[in-house]
């Protein structure tokens, strides 16, 4: 059994809509989640626990195929950015002995980073 014990500090839904142009849709359970549409017609889910403390992130392509499907537990924060150059969520979880950070780019083209450290 893995022991999560941080809070999972999130984003108010305002803070995603100004960083990446998407409301988050919530859910009856809480979970948010976001839909962003790219320009060669691919699409990236990306939703939110807060209860839960988790991520997920999905990626299908514009022929209905699917690139990635990453989900992610003992999520601790959860951030949102943007400027000129481009637009991001970055998820930071701790889990046991391991630390990561779920880099995650919605503009000017999609690109997911994941990162998983040992402490």
């Amino acid at each position: 059994m893995v022991e999560i014990s941080q809070e999972f500090i999130v984003p108010d839904d305002m803070e995603v809509l100004e960083a990446i142009g998407e409301w988050p849709e919530v859910d009856d359970e809480g979970v948010h989640r976001i839909v962003c549409h790219g320009e060669d017609g691919d699409s990236l889910f990306v939703s939110y626990s807060p209860i839960e403390k988790s991520v997920r992130v999905r990626w299908d392509k514009s022929n209905g195929d699917q690139l990635l499907d990453l989900f992610r537990e003992g999520a601790t924060r959860l951030t949102v950015a943007s400027d000129r150059q481009e637009a991001h969520l970055a998820a930071e979880y701790h889990v046991g002995d391991s630390v990561g950070i779920l880099n995650i780019q919605t503009a000017p083209r999609f690109a997911v980073r994941d990162h998983l450290l040992l402490t």
